[in-house]
């Protein structure tokens, strides 16, 4: 790995993707790589775990006619450090938007509702 970049594909490490574990798609970015196993962070709690190359796909540019303008690439905004703790954690710093992606969306197995 040199520069960020991993070999043999078109992957960036830091890469948004989309991570196949225990047979369900899952919103991850791409954190180390080792021949033809990556070490993903999972977006929905931020534990990691080595898959298969084959397991990831790069996760897709959302359709921009959906997305806010406020939030659009290019746009200034305020964002939070998720990885931020102590003083850092909570505070919201200058940021501006370079890239909107598509992952795949959550649902609850329950209902609030009673459905």
């Amino acid at each position: 790995v040199e520069d960020d970049e991993m070999e043999d594909d078109d992957l960036a490490l830091y890469e948004a993707v989309i991570a196949r574990w225990s047979r369900v798609d899952h919103d991850a970015i791409v954190v180390d790589a080792r021949g033809s196993r990556l070490l993903v962070e999972f977006l929905e709690d931020h534990s990691k775990g080595w898959v298969q190359r084959s397991q990831v796909r790069l996760m897709p540019d959302a359709d921009l006619s959906r997305v806010p303008e406020c939030v659009r690439p290019g746009s200034a905004v305020r964002a939070l450090d998720p990885f931020a703790s102590g003083e850092g954690a909570g505070v919201l710093h200058a940021a501006h938007v370079e890239e909107v992606k598509q992952g795949v969306r959550f649902e609850s197995k329950g209902s609030s509702s009673g459905d």
